[in-house]
């Protein structure tokens, strides 16, 4: 036996693997976390923050959440304006594009751009000043680039278009956080609340959002923390086996790797066997679409999801309509691990054709403006190793079999009705 597995079996042996094997992560049930995806930017994040802006909606505290809001963010606008503010969420302008939170209040409008893990588009906070431009010319206007840590916009999205005449134009914006801003301003919302009895179902749904808030961007709480840590023993076990803090860190890094390694499988066989098939062909993903890669698979793991992308292009399609249309896999934050359909010219992406769902009766299937169609395999969320929907699950030949003929099957009926 060489000494690493020397190592493990002493620790596989200690009191403290065993009370690990029956420590059981507590959870208190939240209704958001069954219903969307921790990252889901669209279905979730979006429209509460949207919810909690407007003075107008059933929370009931009026204008003070949008008042607690544009103070932390520096914004002085007279509070007597904003009983009279109203918000939206995706809202589309003809050219500009699809603004995630607006705001109009007397003297002017303020625009958020809620980007978790979505990559920018071209010109698309330059795009949004246009917008403001058009909407208060001589007004107060504001606006910003909301990400979990705060990271800064890529110069394609805050630069003017290409070719539009007006070269060296930029955005201007202020960058914001949910780590430091809509944490802090959820915990004061959930401050105020939870003393008043009529609050009582707003405050469990600022608390559960801000769980959900906390989980994406990888907080827990102190007593969380401290009340874990308790019931491991892990720091008295360390006091008395130092040794064994190596072990566990090798141990940690093993298992990081592992999920990562399910997922790099997963997607390579999936690939390998739309790979086979004479009627599509690999290529590489438009400009700013993230090659699906170990770096992925890796952020995945480390619970910091990130987007990337497999395309292939169709080929044998007559239809004029369909000019352009790749199938991809996609493993981003607003829909997992998915298989879909999109039309394609360069780097851009081109809109699906109006009226067109050959899916609409496809359990499962989805389609927007830009996606014919497009399906999330069931029954699996990269980010888990563990539990039912977990990775792990994976190592098991018959469970990684499963999911890559449920992938391959949803492409081949996409490719039927394409090809047909």
């Amino acid at each position: 036996m060489n000494n690493h597995n020397n190592e493990w079996h002493q620790f596989a042996g200690s009191a403290l693997y065993q009370r690990m094997s029956g420590c059981r992560v507590v959870q208190n049930p939240n209704i958001l976390k069954t219903l969307f995806s921790t990252h889901d930017e669209v279905r979730l994040h979006t429209p509460m923050i949207g919810w909690l802006m407007d003075p107008n909606e059933d929370h009931g505290l009026g204008e003070e959440p949008l008042a607690q809001l544009l103070m932390l963010l520096g914004v002085e606008i007279d509070r007597s304006q904003l009983a009279d503010a109203r918000v939206w969420c995706e809202w589309a302008f003809p050219d500009l594009g699809r603004v995630d939170l607006l705001l109009q209040f007397p003297s002017g409008y303020l625009i958020i751009e809620n980007k978790l893990h979505a990559a920018d588009q071209e010109a698309q906070l330059w795009r949004y000043q246009e917008v403001l431009r058009h909407l208060s010319p001589d007004g107060e206007c504001y606006l910003f680039y909301l990400t979990l840590e705060g990271s800064e916009p890529s110069d394609v999205s805050v630069n003017d278009p290409e070719g539009n005449g007006a070269k060296g134009n930029k955005a201007n914006y202020q960058c914001i956080s949910y780590r430091s801003d809509i944490d802090v301003w959820l915990k004061k919302l959930i401050e105020i609340t939870v003393e008043d009895p009529d609050m009582g179902r707003t405050h469990q749904i600022l608390s559960q959002y801000n769980e959900v808030v906390m989980e994406a961007v990888g907080m827990h709480s102190r007593d969380e923390a401290y009340e874990f840590l308790n019931r491991t023993g892990l720091r008295d076990h360390l006091e008395s086996r130092p040794e064994d803090a190596s072990v566990m860190m090798r141990l940690a890094r093993s298992v990081t790797y592992l999920h990562a390694s399910l997922l790099d499988e997963l997607a390579s066989r999936i690939s390998e066997q739309l790979g086979d098939d004479s009627r599509l062909a690999l290529v590489a993903p438009p400009a700013r679409w993230n090659k699906l890669d170990w770096s992925i698979y890796e952020a995945w793991a480390s619970n910091k999801p990130s987007a990337g992308y497999v395309f292939f292009r169709i080929q044998e399609v007559e239809r004029l309509e369909l000019d352009g249309v790749h199938l991809v896999m996609g493993l981003d934050a607003d829909d997992l691990l998915w298989i879909g359909l999109g039309r394609f010219s360069g780097s851009e992406h081109m809109r699906a054709p109006g009226g067109y769902d050959p899916f609409v009766g496809m359990k499962g299937a989805q389609s927007n403006e830009w996606w014919l169609g497009w399906y999330t395999l069931p029954g699996l969320n990269p980010v888990n190793f563990d539990g039912e929907d977990g990775v792990a699950r994976l190592i098991e030949e018959k469970a990684m079999t499963d999911a890559v003929k449920t992938a391959v099957q949803v492409a081949h009926k996409y490719l039927e009705e394409i090809t047909c």
